[in-house]
């Protein structure tokens, strides 16, 4: 009876850590998601889900469809409305209905909303990150540790607060893996509406997610193969799955809800056809965005990423390839499917490695997701650090055999991150722009910096806070500096106009970011005129340079 009672306390606290935990994420977010400059694209996700929104109203025929298009018809699309209108809206088209219902109209209270919205969708994402890591490990402290791992990856971290295509779809991702391994584990027709529908969701933000609901069914229809029993139900919700996952996403594409056929070829013909004029700055060259090196992507992540998880996903990555190549040599011939994995744990090991795997492999044969980074993979993330628990698990159970020097190993860990934590705490809001020792001081020199533009928002307000005038500004980088003024306050942006050249400047703002490729910033020098005012500064490198023009005696 008191071995009960004192396993019913130690679960009630432990239960009071994972809620002080996600309440502190919480709270975190709540402080900070108002300090964050706006990304290059907002704008035209914005307008994406106003054209979905518009497509609803037209196809019931509901009233004041005439004020939707003015919004859409109020910002300049990026790409015609065709084109635009294929792009997922799971995460715009209700952020557009949000807006218009409580009639926002304020540019600042829109995209605060925005960027709160996807930063909770993040939150939302870690919990069930937290159960994927408790159900294999069964471990409290091993799950919250983990959960830290993604947290405490400042590029992450940081564009949850504004990234709403790359963290959104991660986000839907973990959710998505949640399912899949349910779906795979306990079939049932509950299993298979929900996975049908994240996944649904998944595709909608990026056709790319399709890898999911692939390989999971692949999968699936093994498990069939080695059950015993229940074929027959099994072989129920497999094909459920597949017709609601159908059905959930052509409802959730209102762009062909008319005209299916033709919109759908129309679509598809947009993604295969779909072209950038953009060069990429890259280990010190300036590639066009489909010719970058073979390695690129995984560049990227190695000096993005801390290194300590790097370390323990090799292991982890290690560990499972092995296993699974002796399984694959081992196998039964006549049973092929028979012992490519051993139970749940196992399985969900081999998912992580093939998602991750065949993700990077289809990178290096494609150039169309080569720009800006890793961030078109950023949904591959929650897969490296699983692999990289993994990597501890593998070090707890085979070099560490006290329940004591487990933990000990555990506060090692955690202390091996505090350093990542002081440079986000530090750093703040630009943990986006995160490098790790491997090209600390001088990642401008090999990698692009800013692209997202985000720092526009510091240094327009650096500009506001010295004058008392309205000031002419030009913008020295390829961003649009009056898309950055509509998250400033309003009587801050009655402060500031936007001028096309810096003959009419007050003020130059320069963020270093150039897609067309045309400038060297390692040289660049303000025009005849201009001095340095102030510098916004990452690791000592000036992420954004502010030019004022001198006054002449």
């Amino acid at each position: 009876m008191t071995k009960a009672l004192n396993k019913l306390i130690s679960s009630k606290y432990k239960n009071s850590y994972v809620f002080i935990f996600f309440i502190t994420l919480l709270i975190t977010g709540i402080n900070i998601f108002a300090d964050y400059g706006i990304s290059i694209d907002e704008d035209n996700t914005r307008v994406i889900g106003f054209l979905s929104l518009e497509k609803i109203y037209s196809f019931f025929s509901l009233n004041n469809i005439s004020e939707i298009t003015k919004i859409i018809e109020s910002d300049a699309l990026a790409h015609s409305r065709d084109d635009t209108a294929t792009s997922g809206v799971a995460f715009d088209l209700p952020m557009a209905f949000i807006e218009y219902f409580f009639g926002i109209k304020d540019s600042r209270s829109y995209f605060l909303l925005r960027h709160f919205s996807t930063f909770l969708i993040f939150i939302i994402s870690s919990i069930y990150f937290y159960r994927i890591i408790f159900n294999k490990y069964r471990s409290v402290s091993f799950s919250l540790l983990g959960t830290s791992f993604l947290i405490i990856s400042p590029r992450i971290f940081g564009e949850s607060f504004f990234n709403n295509k790359d963290i959104v779809l991660m986000s839907f991702f973990i959710i998505g893996f949640f399912y899949a391994v349910k779906f795979i584990q306990n079939k049932n027709i509950f299993n298979s509406i929900y996975f049908a529908f994240i996944c649904s969701l998944i595709i909608n933000v990026r056709i790319l997610g399709l890898i999911l609901p692939l390989i999971i069914s692949f999968f699936y229809l093994i498990s069939i193969l080695r059950s015993q029993n229940n074929k027959i139900y099994s072989s129920i919700c497999f094909v459920t799955f597949v017709f609601l996952f159908l059905i959930f996403s052509f409802l959730l594409s209102p762009y062909l809800w008319v005209d299916t056929l033709d919109n759908l070829f129309k679509t598809l013909s947009y993604m295969k056809n779909h072209f950038l004029n953009l060069n990429i700055f890259y280990l010190g060259k300036y590639y066009f965005f489909s010719e970058v090196p073979w390695h690129y992507h995984m560049t990227s992540i190695l000096v993005s990423t801390p290194i300590i998880y790097t370390f323990l996903f090799i292991i982890g990555f290690i560990v499972i390839l092995k296993r699974t190549t002796l399984r694959l040599f081992n196998i039964d011939k006549n049973m092929s499917y028979k012992d490519l994995w051993r139970g749940d744990k196992e399985l969900q090991d081999l998912l992580c490695f093939i998602i991750l795997v065949s993700m990077l492999l289809i990178t290096i044969d494609t150039g169309k997701l080569s720009y800006n980074g890793w961030r078109h993979l950023y949904f591959i993330y929650p897969f490296f650090i699983l692999i990289s628990l993994k990597g501890l698990s593998y070090l707890e159970n085979n070099f560490v055999h006290l329940k004591r020097n487990r933990k000990v190993l555990k506060i090692f860990i955690l202390i091996l991150m505090l350093p990542t934590l002081l440079w986000m705490y530090k750093n703040h809001p630009y943990q986006n722009l995160y490098f790790n020792s491997l090209v600390k001081n001088n990642f401008n020199r090999y990698f692009e910096v800013d692209y997202w533009g985000l720092t526009n928002k510091e240094a327009l307000e650096i500009i506001i806070k010295k004058e008392e005038k309205i000031v002419n500004i030009y913008n020295n980088s390829t961003s649009d500096l009056n898309l950055t003024k509509k998250i400033l306050r309003k009587d801050d942006r009655k402060m500031i106009n936007i001028v096309g050249n810096s003959e009419d400047a007050d003020y130059i703002i320069n963020h270093f970011y150039d897609w067309r490729s045309k400038k060297d910033w390692q040289d660049y020098k303000p025009p005849h005129g201009f001095e340095i005012l102030d510098e916004i500064k990452v690791n000592n490198v000036s992420i954004n340079s502010i030019y004022k023009r001198r006054i002449l005696n």
